[in-house]
């Protein structure tokens, strides 16, 4: 009876050890299997935070980093070539930097135009107290595709956005407020408004300059505009200055739109509208809508004077004007009313 007793303990022991054993073992898949995905999930976090970790902003690189390696992703402004040399500047919203792409590298550099997004990897070197990432290889260089098409829309409103444009028109509000009409390298147009308050100098924003333009995207009248906050917002890549020639009206066109033209015709149809004179210049049967804006100085009242007068007296008049576009129509802006 005894050793029965005994025999029962034991199994029941058994019974027991294997149940616990079983539930143990069961604990401990679901616990590896849980500590496997944890780990997957954090290993993949970890990746991308070092990846993007090793994104660095220009303004960020200095002359201490010199003979590191550094990554930046920004905007080609301006290419240039010297003996089989590459040379560009890359723009991010914090700054510029140059970029050399020496031949000995052995780099495709062909498709690393103006206005493409590009990632660089390189050393850190200083050039002439200018600093430098200097790329070493063909993956050095990677083209970001994906920014090359992004438009503005009514959706961005609100938001700050950085475009590389070229200005194709200017117009000097008598107050001082400056207001540029641009194309992005993707096509698209939008007012650029330099406002009196961040004293904008009208010289330093020559018509067909290019230009990384950083602002918020506002919307006045219908239309797209993108409002700097600072003068630095607005970095000048290219300002070379365009030779003024005399032009018949005939041969001008919307493609010659921020021009400056010297141009001769008749004065016709004059209207005035908030101190604003609207007119049309004819030359040989060729008419285009012209206006002089208003400004408070003397010389302004002049020029107008001088249009009106040609006006009743039917003679041409000589005038320096910047082609623009209105209303999908050719409109010439007066900057001055020669005198021979």
């Amino acid at each position: 009876m005894k050793q029965s007793k005994g025999m029962f303990i034991g199994l029941t022991v058994c019974i027991l050890v294997l149940l616990v054993g079983g539930a143990i073992y069961k604990l401990n898949l679901f616990g590896n299997e849980t500590a496997k995905e944890t780990s997957e999930v954090q290993s993949a976090e970890s990746d991308k935070a070092t990846k993007d970790s090793d994104i660095m902003s220009i303004s960020s690189i200095t002359e201490e980093m010199k003979g590191q390696q550094k990554k930046i992703i920004g905007t080609v402004t301006e290419r240039s070539t010297s003996k089989g040399h590459v040379f560009l500047k890359v723009n991010d919203d914090s700054g510029t930097i140059s970029v050399p792409i020496f031949k000995d590298k052995g780099i495709d550099s062909s498709m690393f135009m103006s206005g493409k997004t590009v990632a660089v990897t390189g050393n850190v070197d200083v050039y002439q107290g200018k600093i430098e990432v200097v790329p070493q290889t063909e993956q050095d260089l990677i083209m970001m595709e994906s920014n090359q098409t992004e438009q503005i829309t009514s959706d961005d409103v609100g938001q700050t956005k950085t475009v590389s444009a070229k200005i194709i028109s200017k117009y000097v509000h008598p107050k001082g407020h400056i207001f540029l009409t641009v194309e992005s390298t993707n096509g698209q147009t939008l007012k650029v408004p330099l406002f009196v308050s961040l004293k904008p100098d009208s010289s330093e924003y020559p018509v067909h300059a290019t230009a990384t333009i950083k602002g918020k995207v506002t919307e006045y009248k219908g239309e797209l505009e993108l409002v700097p906050a600072a003068l630095q917002d607005v970095t000048l890549t290219n300002k070379t200055a365009e030779t003024i020639k005399t032009r018949t009206l005939s041969s001008i066109q919307k493609s010659d739109r921020g021009s400056q033209v010297i141009v001769e015709g008749m004065v016709e149809q004059v209207t005035e509208k908030n101190d604003h004179l609207f007119f049309q210049l004819t030359q040989d049967n060729k008419q285009i809508k012209s206006v002089l804006f208003k400004a408070d100085s003397q010389e302004i009242k002049g020029r107008k004077e001088r249009i009106e007068n040609a006006m009743v007296a039917q003679f041409p008049i000589r005038v320096m004007a910047t082609v623009d576009i209105y209303q999908d129509e050719l409109e010439l802006i007066i900057d001055k009313v020669l005198v021979d």
